[in-house]
């Protein structure tokens, strides 16, 4: 197995990883996730696409050049999601049910609609940071593992 490959298998095996993790945080104990973390888990979803596509088509440079991209963008969201949760950030639209008018009607239909945490609230802390800095810090240290990888001279498979 080559190099390239390997790297790629373990990517594929730490995201599938990550995403474990949420599911057991949400369903194991008990919290649900703001959009922010939903969204968060789309590029992982991407990286098993295109990895596995590229270690089942052997083209493990392609499937980590696609894990790349996607941890990028793992990376972009989480930090967005720090930034909201330490309050630097503006809630971005979708993280919070606003009321449509101005009626008490209205704001207790708004309230009852929400069915997410607002993506200010940090959910459970480990080692004293959130999930999301942990994800974002996993995901920024996997995309420079990844561009490590790429940027050895490869043999185009």
């Amino acid at each position: 197995m080559t190099f390239d490959r390997v790297v790629l298998a373990g990517l594929l095996a730490i995201s599938l990883g990550a995403l474990a993790l949420a599911f057991w945080v949400q369903y194991g104990l008990g919290y649900p996730p703001c959009s922010l973390c939903l969204r968060a888990r789309l590029p992982h979803y991407a990286l098993l696409l295109a990895g596995g596509l590229g270690l089942g088509f052997a083209r493990p440079r392609a499937g980590l050049a696609a894990a790349l991209v996607a941890l990028f963008a793992a990376f972009a969201i989480s930090l967005v999601h720090v930034g909201v949760e330490g309050g630097w950030v503006a809630l971005p639209g979708g993280c919070v049910a606003a009321p449509g008018g101005a009626g008490l009607d209205d704001l207790r239909t708004a309230l009852m609609a929400q069915t997410r945490p607002s993506c200010d609230q940090p959910g459970p802390e480990f080692g004293g940071l959130s999930m999301a800095t942990w994800h974002a810090l996993v995901a920024l240290a996997l995309a420079v593992v990844a561009a490590t990888a790429l940027s050895r001279p490869g043999r185009g498979t």
